[in-house]
């Protein structure tokens, strides 16, 4: 996910610090979130991509795939093999 929101950030012409700016916290806070020391909630996750301009439910769509895309992840549907006794 950070690559996305780090992609979506520059594409838009934001630093970190006039991004922060923007969605009202530190650019700390920013970088933390980028590189993946902190992580984003819902409500977060939405007000990044809105304050981006970008579709909150195009985004969560590429990453679930993504998500779903990995190895050893239960598909939707499937059970979780280790969850199994």
């Amino acid at each position: 996910m950070q690559r996305h929101l780090i992609d979506a950030r520059l594409a838009a012409g934001f630093t970190q610090r006039e991004f922060a700016e923007k969605i009202g916290k530190h650019q700390s806070h920013v970088s933390k979130v980028e590189s993946g020391v902190r992580r984003l909630d819902v409500v977060e996750f939405i007000a990044w991509i809105r304050a981006l301009e970008l579709n909150p439910a195009a985004l969560f769509s590429v990453l679930t795939a993504e998500f779903d895309a990995r190895p050893n992840r239960p598909r939707r549907g499937q059970k979780n093999p280790a969850r199994q006794a």
